[in-house]
């Protein structure tokens, strides 16, 4: 797998603060390039971030000084500093923000939240699709569909390392917390390889998960949620999860 997938900007995926402050209208105006090679004049950055033309192009003479943006002639794009920082990111990391940008296509009818969860040679990292963070230790609150949700990728990477010699080996980093990774049985994994799905159930939530393939058809992340108990619904889930995840694999 490449360990980097992306044009795009580091900002782009930070939400706008409540109270505004010097550094939001800044990130505010590195938000508003949200097209790769995207270029703007004073009055289109302005416009585009609501912000007043004596603000912006203050702020925009800072995020000059500081590489952050580029300007040629009256027009201005993202600069050097922005590609360093993007450079900057790990693996796991890079790889979850260039399949976000494809996960806001996620269709709302799914009742729970999405997470999105990155395969690399070295760790499973999950990401909650709405909120577009990482899920650390201290969320995975057992009321919650998230523990489920990443026994369910888990058995996913799992099922992908055992059975498709012909993809990266994929590990499970903490089997410790996800013990039940360690009883899943050959022929589980298996069937969930030829289903296309695994499922997973932590308590009383019930999640299933669908694999994400980049372009040369390497499993590189899955896609889960936490499904009803009817049947019918919950097949409408899945069958809604692994559209969502071919469109993504084909971004």
């Amino acid at each position: 797998m490449r360990s980097r997938t992306g044009g795009q900007a580091v900002g782009s995926v930070l939400a706008s603060p409540e109270r505004p402050t010097m550094l939001s209208r800044g990130i505010r105006i590195l938000n508003c390039f949200d097209e790769p090679g995207a270029s703007y004049a004073l009055s289109d950055i302005a416009r585009r971030t609501g912000l007043p033309k004596t603000t912006a192009h203050r702020l925009i003479g800072e995020l000059l000084d500081w590489g952050m943006l580029d300007r040629n002639g009256s027009a201005y794009s993202l600069g050097r500093s922005i590609a360093a920082l993007n450079a900057r990111l790990s693996e796991d990391t890079a790889v979850a923000y260039h399949l976000l940008a494809s996960a806001q296509r996620l269709p709302t009818s799914l009742p729970e939240p999405v997470l999105l969860s990155v395969f690399t040679e070295q760790s499973v990292t999950h990401f909650d699709t709405r909120r577009e963070r990482r899920v650390m230790d201290n969320d995975l609150a057992l009321d919650q569909p998230w523990p489920a949700c990443i026994a369910a990728a888990s058995k996913i990477a799992l099922a992908s390392w055992r059975f498709r010699p012909t993809e990266p080996v994929l590990r499970i980093p903490d089997t410790a917390r996800l013990a039940s990774a360690q009883a899943w049985s050959d022929a589980d994994l298996l069937r969930s390889v030829q289903q296309g799905y695994s499922t997973c159930r932590v308590g009383d939530m019930v999640a299933a998960a669908v694999v994400i393939r980049d372009a040369t058809a390497h499993a590189c992340g899955a896609l889960s949620t936490a499904v009803p108990a009817e049947p019918a619904r919950r097949a409408e889930t899945i069958r809604t999860l692994i559209a969502a995840g071919g469109s993504i694999t084909k971004a």
